[in-house]
């Protein structure tokens, strides 16, 4: 049971690092790459899955599925066939695509772990490297939470000697789509923050578990909150535009709480360990060269000395 105590850190930890500014860093860049992104996904999958309509299909209507709506799937299917004629031009555009997306995303969760940990910024091409790879990764993994949502109806199917109630298969559907979102955000909080040593599972499940089970309730409720939201009033294109733009940001600030969950036992740790250091340094009795001694203690002495 989380005591008082730590529900109080937490707060106060959430409260120093604005929170809502931080998701919004990670959601306006979110945003603005979604294009070209979505543009190198639909033309590398059309080079995979050329052949195999079926499964271009499923790819087209789940995506479609995360962009609310923004691209129908006839349109994500007309680019589809476009990037199959057109391979080797738009193969070459769906990685640069791609590159530029992941690197502008990647690198606003970096920015932002950068105040939730208390870090400083990686090597210039060990970053934009991460923030490809890990672009690639989300985006599968995003898939894959939509498609625990249709998962449960896919198991009563196979099962159609031991039919299943609808009570089961939802519960199968949201049972699939945690764990996506688990996998998810732990290999987010386990690549992005550049902490040494290297957070293992151990020290981000914390984090990462109450971030899936916060998204998997976005999920459910987003139909009701679209539909109240009044978002339609605005007109078709509008109305997606500002559904996306709203779920991003939800799923951006789920991503910056999760991180807080994992950032906070982990300074705990390191504060320790540095109060630790300072009581053997002083029981001890260490002598200190001048070199050694704070900057702060250096400049005292040169002011006295002036």
């Amino acid at each position: 049971m989380v005591s008082k105590a730590r529900l109080k850190t937490l707060w106060n930890k959430i409260s120093k690092d604005n929170i809502g500014v931080l998701a919004s860093i990670v959601a306006w860049n979110t945003l603005t790459s979604l294009v070209p992104i979505v543009i190198g996904l639909l033309a590398i999958s059309g080079l995979i899955l050329r052949g195999n309509s079926s499964m271009q299909q499923s790819v087209v209507t789940h995506l479609s599925v995360v962009l609310k709506g923004v691209l129908s799937p006839a349109e994500l299917n007309r680019m589809v066939q476009t990037s199959i004629h057109h391979s080797g031009l738009l193969g070459i555009i769906g990685f640069l695509g791609i590159l530029w997306g992941g690197t502008n995303v990647g690198g606003a969760i970096s920015t932002v772990f950068q105040a939730t940990f208390e870090t400083g910024g990686r090597n210039f091409l060990k970053e934009k490297l991460l923030d490809v790879g890990m672009i690639i990764i989300i985006t599968i993994l995003m898939i894959v939470i939509v498609v625990g949502t249709t998962a449960g109806s896919l198991v009563d199917q196979l099962a159609s000697n031991f039919p299943l109630s609808n009570g089961v298969t939802f519960v199968i559907g949201i049972g699939i789509s945690i764990l996506a979102a688990f996998i998810l955000f732990a290999a987010i909080y386990l690549a992005f923050p550049n902490v040494q040593p290297r957070f293992t599972l151990s020290k981000v499940w914390r984090g990462a578990l109450p971030a899936a089970i916060l998204f998997q309730a976005l999920t459910l409720v987003w139909p009701l909150y679209a539909k109240f939201a009044h978002f339609n009033r605005y007109g078709a294109v509008l109305f997606a535009i500002l559904v996306l733009t709203a779920w991003i940001y939800f799923f951006s600030l789920i991503l910056v709480i999760g991180a807080e969950f994992v950032a906070i036992p982990a300074l705990e740790q390191a504060n320790q360990l540095n109060i630790g250091a300072q009581q053997l340094n002083v029981a001890g009795q260490l002598p200190k060269t001048e070199a050694e001694q704070p900057s702060a203690t250096r400049r005292r002495r040169s002011i006295e000395g002036d």
